[in-house]
């Protein structure tokens, strides 16, 4: 279970909840629930669907997304008990300034194993309350007047994908590895030839598929394009 709310209020607490919620909803579509290997979603985030048959990556991408669809979903175990801090610098200790660390993690929301009780800690940032909701942003980014525009990810990013990239940061629900830079996750599958494990450990990468998978199958796009806008400082 959540607990503690440390230095949140009402509002804040509710924002986090009404995310927490939105997250079972992206990840619970069809097309992440299900993933269609052989999809361009894939392609572009995890790689060769040929590649994905080794050491069953298929089934542990699959199984991470269930056990996070699961947190906060009515499933509650003793192992995902989790302290809920709020705003910049609420963690204690030598977390104090976690919300400066720089590039290789998440600029929202902060997770730390083990922070107290043997449960894990997570801090939601300032930064993060000024992101818009799941539907906010769903408005944002369908009107943009161009296609170029409207495929753009960077338009959709909201409150429940950051939920989503740090239960896969918890080491009792998703990857547990590292976590890359946000701004370059959409091109790490291009430098899969020499680290093919890179957008597979990485926990922002789960974020941007689900929302992807979420775009492709609530807003009548009813496709995903097959050449993706890249911003050009990704390029």
């Amino acid at each position: 279970m959540l607990y503690g709310w440390n230095d949140c209020s009402d509002g804040e607490k509710g924002a986090i909840l009404d995310a927490l919620k939105e997250k079972s909803t992206v990840v619970g579509t069809q097309s992440t629930w299900t993933i269609n290997w052989n999809g361009a979603l894939v392609v572009q985030f995890f790689g060769s669907p040929t590649g994905l048959l080794f050491k069953d990556y298929r089934q542990k991408l699959q199984d991470n997304f269930h056990y996070a669809y699961k947190f906060g979903n009515g499933n509650w175990f003793t192992g995902y008990n989790t302290q809920v801090l709020c705003h910049d610098k609420s963690l204690d200790g030598d977390h104090k300034d976690d919300y400066q660390k720089p590039d290789g993690w998440p600029g929202h929301i902060i997770v730390v194993s083990n922070y107290a009780d043997g449960h894990d800690a997570i801090m939601f940032c300032d930064s993060w309350f000024r992101l818009p909701p799941l539907k906010g942003a769903m408005e944002i980014g369908r009107s943009k007047g161009n296609d170029r525009d409207r495929h753009n990810l960077n338009y959709y990013d909201n409150r429940a994908i950051h939920w989503i990239t740090v239960l896969m940061m918890k080491h009792d629900v998703g990857v547990k590895t590292w976590v890359s830079d946000a701004r370059t996750v959409e091109i790490l599958v291009l430098e899969r030839d020499l680290d093919y494990l890179r957008p597979l450990e990485s926990a922002d990468t789960y974020g941007r598929f689900a929302i992807a998978s979420y775009i492709q199958d609530d807003s009548k796009w009813g496709w995903y394009p097959a050449r993706p806008y890249v911003p050009t400082d990704l390029e």
